[in-house]
């Protein structure tokens, strides 16, 4: 029974074993199953995901080799075998490779590199470092490489490592050589710049936008006594500025903060407080947005220019005040010799006329001739103004030529070709040859003077004429025959002392002949004598040579006795002469001996004519004049003739400023007075005036005028003309040196209103050149150019106002003589 139980039991415990083995197996097994389809499912989706990334990576591959093969630089992939896994087009053209690129993969690099190697400028150098690059196994950039044809590449390696294990390399070829021979050329024009502003010693220097120091270039630290250290960080204007020019650096820093360049000149002081003077050009430095980050400042040294200026502007005080001595010289000389030559014409003029002898009728005409020359050469010769001026006058007569009584013979030769009347100055070339004639006299004690014309060319109606003027006198040493020609120069001093003279007469004979467009030079040896050789141009004339005789006019015949004249002469001799020719000529006339008598005779009596003498006591003619223009009288607007003995043109101006109408140089002829009382006492010049002709009436423009512009504006209303040059002199001068104001300050918006208003003011009184000079100026000032620029422009106006003014002042004294 026992044993029965036992094997129940171990039959019950099997059971139940069995049934949890199999509880256990039916779940496992619903669990494999499970995991079973897990797997089958995972599968799937890893193989999708396989598909994919191998399609993604076949897409990569292709758009990287795509990409490879379109690029104009040349790739080559490598293996860590040295096999060529990729190459492109790129690569095969740079190194004139003629197969495809898909022939080379595969093969190794090395024979590819090898098959190419007599393109390279130094194969073995080139193996070498390739090998090199290879050992290394480190990443190259833009290593350049020459071929022998004379191009220039980069090269790049790349090594490609994935965990640190080595799959291979890449290779990069670039042909620059374009960019290296511009690269080449930029440098070599930069070390020529370098070196250009390096000879020129320009000091450069970079400020920020406060004006702290950036950068001080070596020449600039030298300049200045610096070292570089020493000034980075710094504000520039604290170390180097005086404090007299912050002005100027103010408005010079506005200018690069508005991005302008600017060149200006200042003083600075170097490191021991010593100042030196700069010339500066200040650039604006741009960031890439446009925007001004700074100034770079180049410096040039002027001192040593400041010190020459100086130096030239003291000299040429110096030489004006020798030239206005020369001028004030002239001008006493001509005084002096005007006065007593003035009684010595008009009393030849009078004895004339008093029935004389035969044989004094022949003195008479000697001294008479005489005086006459010697006038002319005063009034011509001696003003020195007209020279300079260029208004030599051409007067009506010639001038007789005579030679003194000496132990020398004189020869003449004429051109026979010559055979018209030429058209030209016959009084200049009387001057000239007389100042020749009288220079060949003066140095010639016996012998002979040959005087000779001849023709020296002929262009149709053109002439050129040689007049040469030869001595035997004592020459001229060949190293001073330049001295001749200059003003108070003569060959030595010893000439002064032996012969006299002043050193001026082939001065102004040069002058004069110049004024004509010829030309005068000179041969001389010493001790054996000279020739003066004189071209001038000429026009022929067309009419025979016909010898005409000189005759006294009769002036009895012309009708001005019922005009009354006052004459104001504190000279005797001059009175005297001046009183004979009225009486003469049948003129009621009054005599004071002064300004301050005169102005009393003035006040008293209405006269037709006032003659006044510039220099008296008392009270001199412009005195005079003023006070009489000046004061309740009848002759406030009686014409005024001033009588000058200055050869100075500035006296004549001063003339009419004073109030003038018009002035007579002395010494004068009978017939030059006359001429005087004619023009300024006719009753009929309105008359004349208001007869319109094709010559533009009986007033005549002065020539700096637009005669045919001032025709065309006013149709010879001569009272409209007059008004108009009255308000031009009343108020367009005086704007005009507000212009000149505004100018010197840089004001140039008030330099534009001014120009603008001014602009039309000078077409209305003829002067249309300087009113489109106006008008450039205005155009000008408004566009804010370079300085420079504005002034050169506002030069050629100031060359062409004080003759333009002159000119419109003079017409306006004469314009007043009209009663319209």
């Amino acid at each position: 029974m026992v044993d029965v139980e036992i094997l129940r039991r171990r039959y019950e415990r099997e059971r139940e074993a069995r049934k949890c083995a199999e509880t256990i197996l039916e779940k496992k097994s619903l669990e494999l199953f499970r995991a079973n389809q897990d797997l089958v499912a995972f599968n799937e989706s890893l193989e999708h995901l396989v598909a994919e990334r191998t399609k993604a990576l076949e897409t990569s591959e292709s758009r990287l080799q795509s990409l490879i093969c379109n690029l104009s630089e040349g790739v080559l992939l490598e293996n860590q075998k040295g096999e060529i896994v990729l190459v492109n087009q790129g690569f095969c053209e740079i190194f004139k490779i003629e197969c495809s690129p898909q022939r080379l993969v595969g093969g190794l690099c090395a024979d590819a590199l090898e098959l190419v190697s007599n393109l390279f400028l130094e194969p073995q150098q080139l193996v070498n470092r390739t090998n090199e690059i290879l050992r290394e196994k480190k990443s190259v950039s833009d290593e350049q490489i020459k071929l022998a044809d004379g191009r220039i590449l980069n090269r790049d390696y790349v090594p490609i490592f994935i965990k640190s294990e080595y799959f291979g390399h890449l290779w990069k070829y670039r042909d620059v050589t374009n960019e290296v021979l511009v690269q080449e050329k930029l440098r070599a024009s930069e070390d020529k710049y370098r070196g250009i502003i390096e000879n020129m010693e320009l000091g450069l220097m970079e400020v920020d936008n406060e004006g702290r120091i950036v950068t001080p270039y070596p020449r600039f630290c030298e300049m200045v006594g610096y070292e570089p250290q020493e000034l980075i960080g710094q504000v520039a204007i604290d170390i180097f500025l005086p404090k007299e020019f912050a002005t100027i650096f103010e408005n010079q820093s506005k200018e690069r903060n508005h991005g302008r360049s600017s060149v200006y000149e200042i003083q600075i002081f170097k490191k021991g407080g010593e100042r030196i003077w700069v010339l500066i050009s200040g650039v604006p430095i741009f960031d890439l947005n446009g925007r001004v980050t700074g100034t770079l400042g180049i410096h040039y040294d002027i001192t040593h220019q400041k010190k020459l200026q100086n130096d030239l502007e003291l000299a040429r005080q110096k030489a004006e005040a020798a030239q206005e001595a020369e001028k004030q010289f002239l001008a006493n000389m001509s005084h002096e010799i005007r006065t007593p030559l003035n009684a010595i014409i008009g009393m030849s003029h009078l004895l004339h006329d008093t029935h004389p002898t035969p044989e004094q009728k022949e003195y008479l005409t000697i001294l008479k001739n005489s005086a006459e020359m010697l006038r002319m050469l005063i009034s011509d010769v001696l003003d020195i103004s007209k020279i300079r001026s260029g208004m030599v006058r051409s007067l009506a007569k010639s001038v007789q030529l005579r030679l003194q009584d000496k132990p020398i013979s004189i020869t003449t030769v004429f051109d026979e070709r010559i055979e018209n009347t030429l058209i030209g100055d016959d009084l200049l070339l009387n001057q000239i040859l007389t100042n020749l004639i009288g220079n060949a006299e003066k140095f010639t004690a016996k012998g002979t003077i040959g005087i000779s014309v001849k023709l020296k060319a002929r262009v149709s109606e053109h002439y050129l004429l040689e007049f040469r003027v030869s001595d035997t006198g004592i020459g001229i040493p060949e190293d001073k025959v330049d001295l001749i020609f200059q003003t108070f120069r003569q060959v030595d001093g010893d000439i002064k002392r032996k012969f006299g003279g002043t050193g001026l007469g082939l001065s102004i004979t040069k002058q004069l002949v110049e004024l004509q467009g010829g030309s005068i030079e000179v041969e001389s040896k010493l001790g054996e004598g000279s020739t003066f050789i004189v071209s001038l141009p000429y026009k022929d004339s067309g009419n025979r040579v016909i010898a005409k005789e000189y005759n006294i006019p009769n002036f009895d015949k012309i009708q001005v006795s019922d005009k009354k004249i006052l004459v104001i002469e504190d000279n005797f001799m001059n009175r005297k002469y001046i009183s004979t020719l009225l009486t003469k000529w049948g003129l009621d006339f009054s005599m004071a001996h002064d300004g301050k008598e005169g102005v009393e005779a003035a006040k008293k009596e209405k006269f037709d004519l006032i003659f006044m003498d510039i220099q008296m006591p008392i009270m001199d003619g412009y005195e005079s004049t003023i006070a009489i223009r000046n004061s309740a009288n009848p002759n406030v607007d009686t014409c005024i003739i001033a009588l000058t003995a200055s050869a100075m043109l500035s006296q004549k101006d001063k003339a009419f400023q004073a109030g003038m109408t018009d002035y007579l140089s002395k010494p004068f002829t009978p017939e030059q007075l006359m001429d005087k009382l004619q023009n300024n006492t006719q009753p009929s010049i309105s008359d004349d005036l208001n007869t319109d002709n094709t010559e533009g009436g009986f007033f005549q423009f002065n020539p700096r005028l637009d005669a045919q512009l001032l025709d065309e504006l006013y149709a010879n209303e001569w009272d409209y003309v007059r008004e108009m040059f009255k308000i031009f002199i009343e108020n367009s001068i005086p704007e005009y040196e507000q212009l000149q104001e505004a100018f010197i300050k840089e004001d140039y918006e008030e330099v534009r209103r001014l120009a603008h208003k001014l602009k039309p003011t000078f077409g209305m009184v003829g002067l249309p050149d300087i009113e489109k000079k106006m008008l450039e100026l205005e155009n000008a000032a408004k566009a804010k150019p370079e300085k420079i620029v504005l002034e050169e422009i506002f030069d050629r106006i100031e060359a062409d106002i004080p003759h333009a003014v002159e000119a419109v002042e003079n017409d306006f004294n004469r314009l007043r003589l009209i009663e319209v």
